[in-house]
């Protein structure tokens, strides 16, 4: 089997490029890997994200919620299973935690029957390490302006992903869940400062896989 990490946290975090860092590590070790992303991970999984991050229409957040669990099912039964069968390392950018930071602390829904769906779909496909990029919401959202070539504050508008253009109030909710999630499982997730420059925040990534005993021994 191989190994599963997932990376975590509020939109400008800078999780994506820790997934890539990771990765790049790894192939130089000549691991395999297999890097994925939710929603999106499948073609089914891209008409989904279409529907949750585009600013088309509305959609209630019962409705995002077992969109985004659909599209879970489906990444782990088309991606990440036979990917770990395989032996493959899967780097996953989002998966549970996002859903239970975004649509249990974000906007409310009962934590413990978002809790309870995951327990059926994912079975014993859980992550092996979680990582969680913890950074203020300022810096964050700076990084999101930074990343789009803004100047001025971010606002919703055609096209936007809603969630990248929430209020600062939510961004800050999504935050402490995720906080909070880190303190609740400390065995699996493991909370990292993502304000650091990317370059540390890596080190730090491979020195806890190392204390965890995944990293791939010297052959």
């Amino acid at each position: 089997m191989g190994i599963f990490i997932t990376f975590e946290g509020i939109d400008g975090c800078g999780k994506s490029t820790q997934v890539k860092l990771l990765d790049h590590a790894l192939k130089e070790k000549k691991i395999e890997t297999c890097v994925t992303m939710e929603p999106g991970g499948t073609e089914a999984g891209k008409i989904i994200r279409n529907i949750l991050l585009g600013s088309e229409f509305s959609v209630d957040r019962y409705a995002q919620l077992f969109l985004f669990v659909a599209d879970r099912a489906q990444h782990l039964e088309e991606v990440i299973r036979p990917a770990l069968m395989s032996g493959k390392w899967v780097l996953c950018d989002r998966f549970v935690e996002s859903t239970v930071a975004y649509q249990g602390y974000g906007l409310g829904l009962n934590k413990n029957f978002i809790n309870l769906l995951h327990k059926e779909i994912l079975g014993d496909t859980w992550p092996d390490l979680t990582f969680v990029l913890d950074c203020p919401v300022s810096v964050a959202r700076l990084r999101l302006k930074t990343r789009r070539g803004e100047t001025a504050e971010l606002t919703s508008g055609k096209g936007d992903d809603p969630y990248e253009t929430a209020s600062l109030e939510f961004q800050e909710r999504l935050r402490q869940g995720y906080l909070d999630l880190a303190r609740k499982y400390p065995k699996r997730i493991a909370l990292i400062d993502g304000s650091e420059d990317p370059k540390q925040v890596h080190l730090s990534i491979i020195k806890i896989i190392e204390k965890k005993k995944l990293w791939p021994s010297e052959t």
